[in-house]
């Protein structure tokens, strides 16, 4: 049976019986499994992001109007991706119509800090950094042909972004309609990533990161299928098997190169 937990304030009224090292352990991140999600969803982990940021502007530049609030959803799968757990972000309305919308989703992967109770909805600096120097990040995601880029991001405790960008399509990087997993170092550039643009706020500092951030463009068309979350909205993606680790031997030899799972 398919299950979803739809990412309300309300926290759930029900106990996952494993602890949050299983998620994050010396600044590594591990969102696989259908309670992994929904346990970082119920300590307050995974929330919408609902403001611009320089990694924004250099990816959509001009296009800070556009930014959309997105609904959120964990789900045991999807049909597109059959006992596969993971997010499903939606966004945008039907005045939005033949316009490109972007949103984002955005990870705490350090623990709250002292009197803070889990569940809430966070600031960055509720949240202890965590160094993510010498780390990679995989990553797979699920971009409906309505996609046009996704985005993989980093704020530091300063407020410092670092971002890598990826065309969706025909003629992008990544193919639409498709499930794409990318493995890429987290202190390198743009050259450890295959990607299509890449921007650094001045200053960034890898060895204190308060989130990770993951967004996408995207145009609103009323003839194309709904979100498979429920909320009936015509811009949508699927974020799944996201792990910050220390990289393999073998991971170093294929950063940046793309898999494309199945259709």
């Amino acid at each position: 049976m398919r299950r979803s937990v739809v990412l309300a304030v309300l926290i759930p009224t029900f106990v996952i019986f494993f602890s949050l090292s299983a998620l994050i352990s010396d600044g590594q991140a591990h969102l696989v499994t259908y309670e992994e999600f929904v346990y970082a969803w119920g300590e307050g982990h995974i929330q919408p992001v609902t403001e611009w940021n320089n990694g924004f502007e250099s990816h959509y530049p001009g296009m800070s109007g556009q930014l959309r609030v997105s609904n959120l959803v964990v789900m045991e799968e999807i049909p597109r991706c059959p006992g596969e757990a993971g997010l499903v972000m939606a966004w945008g309305d039907s005045v939005d119509n033949g316009q490109e919308i972007i949103a984002a989703w955005q990870y705490y992967p350090g623990p709250l800090k002292a009197g803070f109770s889990p569940g809430g909805t966070y600031q960055t600096q509720d949240f202890l950094p965590v160094d993510l120097g010498g780390m990679c990040v995989h990553v797979c995601v699920f971009p409906p042909c309505e996609i046009n880029t996704i985005s993989v991001g980093m704020k530091d405790l300063n407020g410092n972004i670092k971002s890598w960008d990826w065309s969706v399509g025909q003629f992008g990087v990544l193919p639409c309609d498709t499930q794409n997993c990318l493995t890429f170092g987290l202190d390198g550039g743009e050259d450890r990533a295959d990607a299509t643009s890449f921007y650094e706020d001045s200053g960034f500092d890898i060895h204190a990161v308060a989130l990770l951030i993951f967004d996408e463009n995207g145009e609103w068309v009323d003839s194309v299928e709904v979100d498979p979350g429920g909320f009936n909205q015509h811009v949508w993606n699927y974020w799944k098997n996201i792990r910050v680790e220390q990289p393999t031997a073998m991971q170093k030899v294929t950063w940046g190169r793309i898999k494309a799972v199945f259709r």
